[in-house]
Formats: C-alpha cells, structure tokens, sequence
C-alpha cells in the first residue's frame, strides 16, 4: 500500500520494483509499455519452467469509448512437457461513466477486444489463463455495476481459478 499512490502524488516506480524482485528470484516477464497506461499491468513466469515464444502488448482504445488501459499477451512454451500455454494480463476500466455512476460499456468493450486478439493470437488448441483485475463483480451487487464483464468471460468458456478452488466467488476482492 501506498498513501501517495492514493494521493495520487507518488513519482515511485512500483513497477520496476516488483520487476526488479522478481528478475532476482528466477522469474522473467514484461511490463505494459504502450500507452499513457505505463507499468499498470505485469505478465511474469518462472524462467526455468517456461520458455516464452511471443508476447504482445496492446491498447484497447476506440473513437467511441477512448481508454488508456492495455494487456500482455505471452504464449510460453513449458520446458519439461513440451506444451504451449497462452497468458493474458488484463487491467480494464473501472465500470463507471462520466458522472460516476455504475456502467460496463467501457470496460465490456475492452475485455471484448482482449478476447479477439487472444483469438487472433492463440491457436485454438492453446490453454489460455486470463488474469489481472478485472474491476467487476461475480454477481449483482448493491452499488456495483452490473456483473457483465464476468459473466461475459464465463460464457467465453474461461472458469475463475477462485471458484473452482474456493467453490464459489466472493462478493468483492481487494
């Protein structure tokens, strides 16, 4: 936690530090580097059980709903087993509109396009892991936009790694 993060004063680079540790401790990855959205989203794996064969960095910005927010794509290749796996690191838009007021339209639009580029990237015989924050709720919730974005991404075929663990969602995370 950082009070001047909050504040939004702080001129320290989070990023780079978490980079930084984790380089120290056998992990390689990636930063978001497009973009006013600089090091808000992070993509990293264990250097010796993943290879990686190619990673993408991309905004999800249009005319009609314009964003500063982006995600990594990484396609790694597992050392032991041979195998691909895909990884996305994903950071929408907070679902409220102008006056504040709860609204998906923007990031329904960016989690849409994230899902055609990992489409467009990924063959489809390559597992895929979304992570990241996705500013939504598992379920309608009081004072909360509706649950859109989530259930979007489940009708996608992804499962949440919480509920199969857990057996079932919380009402929030922080």
């Amino acid at each position: 936690y950082c009070a001047n993060c909050d504040a939004g004063r702080c001129k320290y680079n989070h990023a780079d530090y978490v980079k930084n540790a984790l380089e120290k401790r056998g992990y390689a990855g990636h930063l978001h580097e497009a973009g006013d959205m600089v090091n808000t989203v992070g993509l990293f794996w264990y250097k010796k059980a993943f290879r990686m064969q190619t990673i993408a960095c991309d905004n999800h910005s249009t005319a009609a709903l314009p964003t500063k927010k982006g995600a990594l794509y990484a396609q790694l290749l597992h050392t032991r087993s041979n195998e691909t796996i895909g990884l996305v690191a994903l950071h929408p838009s907070v679902p409220l509109d102008g006056e504040q007021k709860p609204n998906t339209a923007k990031p329904m639009s960016e989690v849409k396009q994230i899902m055609q580029k990992v489409v467009e990237l990924f063959e489809p015989a390559v597992p895929c892991i979304l992570a990241g924050d996705f500013n939504c709720v598992p379920v309608p919730t009081a004072g909360c936009a509706p649950p859109d974005v989530y259930e979007y991404v489940v009708k996608q075929g992804y499962a949440s790694a919480y509920k199969t663990v857990q057996g079932g969602e919380p009402k929030f995370t922080s």
